[in-house]
């Protein structure tokens, strides 16, 4: 064994809880778990309903509704990086998740105000709704500088269980929203069904933006 090893740290429950009770009390910490309610827009469209709404609203076939969400998914995959790169040339991390927020705010508001949007339109739309959505990184990033050295890995936990909680709660919201306001007589979704459930994305991503203007910023070139 290596003489000049540390010991493995040992905790009991009671620090355990101690360590997770001080990250909740940490001011911001929480707040910034509301980032959850608008990056909902993204994995609530592209994992649950973008699909069904391709299908119902344009009558595409499964492989017609992947090739659109495909730009999606891709997009989003640019979106991390180019959050990553905005964060270290405009030295932000608050004013990216705002602006996020709003742009988010925007697209949805779109898409439940359009009445008959066209395909090559929502394609867009969702695209850029992908693009948009790449923040959960700048997410961890702030709520990791906004805690100590040594609670750095309960207070990660305890950002990303916010804004996992926040999705799913949106989630279940859109899918209650789509399946109770507004069906046709079959019994599916109908374009008032979607665009009611669009438009409270949009209204909650607004929710977002103005919690999340309570927080304060954490520079990474502090």
């Amino acid at each position: 064994m290596d003489a000049k090893a540390k010991p493995e740290r040992q905790e009991n429950l009671r620090a355990v809880l101690a360590g997770s009770w001080a990250v909740m009390r940490t001011p911001g910490i929480l707040v910034i778990t509301s980032g959850g309610i608008a990056l909902s827009a993204g994995n609530t469209l592209l994992g649950i309903w973008g699909g069904p709404y391709l299908n119902d609203m344009h009558g595409l076939n499964e492989t017609e509704r992947g090739g659109v969400l495909i730009f999606m998914a891709f997009s989003g995959v640019a979106g991390h990086f180019l959050y990553g790169q905005a964060s270290r040339v405009f030295n932000t991390l608050k004013y990216l998740v705002l602006g996020g927020a709003a742009s988010i705010t925007m697209i949805m508001g779109t898409l439940a105000l359009l009445e008959a949007p066209s395909l090559t339109t929502v394609t867009v739309l969702l695209a850029l709704l992908g693009l948009v959505c790449g923040f959960p990184t700048v997410l961890l990033a702030h709520g990791r500088a906004m805690v100590p050295d040594h609670l750095i890995g309960r207070g990660l936990t305890t950002v990303n269980t916010g804004i996992m909680i926040a999705i799913a709660a949106m989630q279940m919201a859109v899918g209650g929203l789509i399946g109770r306001v507004a069906v046709t007589a079959a019994g599916g979704a109908s374009p008032d069904g979607y665009r009611v459930a669009f438009g409270f994305i949009s209204v909650m991503a607004v929710l977002t933006f103005l919690i999340y203007t309570r927080v304060r910023d954490c520079p990474p070139r502090a």
